[in-house]
């Protein structure tokens, strides 16, 4: 029981901290808009502009935005909709919410290597 109790906190934890990211990833807007940038070596890149997201290629942004969306109304209701399950004892649902948690741990922990 005590174990389920820091599980459900846990969970909680991703579920908000991934909605208000993913929510600002999507909605933010701020910064100049679209530029032309020569990278290091010589080549032309075209930056994104907008958002958190303003300072990286302009494809990289595109997918960004879109894990955003992803995780917002694929992986936040999976989240929960699998822990509730696996609660109850299902061991399908139990996997499924391994790999979903699994989800969120590569998805974030890409954003930190890519923020570098």
């Amino acid at each position: 029981m005590k174990h389920q109790k820091l599980l459900t906190v846990l969970v909680s934890g991703i579920v908000i901290v991934s909605g208000i990211s993913a929510s600002f990833g999507i909605n933010s807007s701020d910064g100049p808009g679209r530029f032309v940038h020569e990278s290091i070596r010589g080549e032309t890149v075209t930056i994104y502009g907008f958002g958190i997201y303003k300072h990286m290629s302009f494809e990289v942004a595109i997918q960004g935005i879109a894990q955003d969306l992803v995780t917002l109304l694929i992986g936040i209701p999976a989240l929960v909709i699998s822990f509730i399950h696996a609660v109850k004892g299902s061991l399908k649902a139990q996997m499924i919410f391994s790999g979903i948690t699994f989800y969120f741990f590569v998805s974030y922990l890409m954003y930190q290597l890519m923020a570098m």
